[in-house]
């Protein structure tokens, strides 16, 4: 074997101990364990069992807990940047106050998590946020494309210029989120609340916005091209610009509307 592959084998077999004595190491059973205000940067925890763990405030940069079971763990005000959460289960954790900046989530399962005041989550492709709680989290740049946030709380949330192409955002509240310039093409919109939502300059082509409701939202020079508006609420929304080419409108409630500087939106 190689010095070079000696040395990163080395690297990946290496341990941490918590100042609880607990040994950390990939594969670890540490269900219901205590790591609070641990420094833990650069730990390595694959495939770990870390169910109901506490690890408030601990500093997890660059860590790796991929496929790493993070069931009900509490994670709150975590430092997790750059770590790699790829394939890890954290259906229920408590991320509130973390700081995700260019930490990995591809694939993971955060179904029904608390991501409320978390910093700069970005990577989120095929992610599962089912009924998570996204409030006022900022996700400006993240690419959520084909992931999975049916009944989410992403009210407030900072979503500038997001990718969210293909999401499943059914029954989402989206209130008062900024996603100008967001991406959603394709996205499945079906009875999600965006009042209050600024959607500028976003795109929002071939989206399913049945029964969706964007009072007072703002979609000037937004491009809902071919998108699917059956039973959508615009009341006193601002439509300067946008374009409806070849979509679907459908018994749509404009209450207090101006459509006028609106392209091709026809009742």
């Amino acid at each position: 074997m190689a010095i070079g592959q000696q040395a990163e084998r080395i690297d990946e077999m290496a341990e941490h101990t918590s100042t609880n004595g607990d040994r950390l190491y990939p594969g670890a059973e540490l269900e219901g364990k205590d790591l609070s205000h641990q420094k833990l940067r650069e730990v390595k925890l694959t495939r770990a069992n870390l169910r109901g763990a506490d690890l408030r405030d601990s500093d997890l940069t660059k860590a790796v807990l991929e496929g790493a079971n993070l069931t009900d763990a509490n994670l709150s005000g975590c430092g997790l940047v750059s770590a790699s959460l790829e394939g890890a289960d954290l259906k229920r954790a408590n991320l509130s106050r973390a700081v995700l900046t260019d930490a990995m989530l591809r694939g993971a399962s955060l179904e029904r998590a608390v991501l409320h005041g978390a910093k700069d989550a970005r990577y989120l492709e095929r992610t599962n946020l089912e009924d998570a709680d996204l409030r006022e989290t900022e996700f400006a740049g993240a690419r959520f494309k084909g992931a999975k946030l049916k009944g989410a709380n992403l009210s407030g949330a900072d979503l500038r210029e997001a990718n969210l192409e293909r999401c499943n955002l059914i029954a989402a509240n989206l209130d008062g989120a900024d996603l100008t310039g967001a991406d959603l093409r394709g996205a499945d919109l079906t009875d999600a609340s965006l009042k209050e939502t600024k959607l500028d300059e976003a795109n929002l082509e071939r989206a399913n916005l049945t029964g969706a409701n964007l009072s007072k939202a703002t979609l000037n020079d937004t491009s809902l091209r071919g998108a699917n508006l059956t039973d959508a609420v615009l009341d006193h929304a601002e439509l300067d610009g946008a374009d409806f080419s070849r979509s679907l409108i459908r018994n749509v409630s404009v209450e207090g509307t101006q459509t006028d500087g609106a392209i091709e939106f026809a009742l």
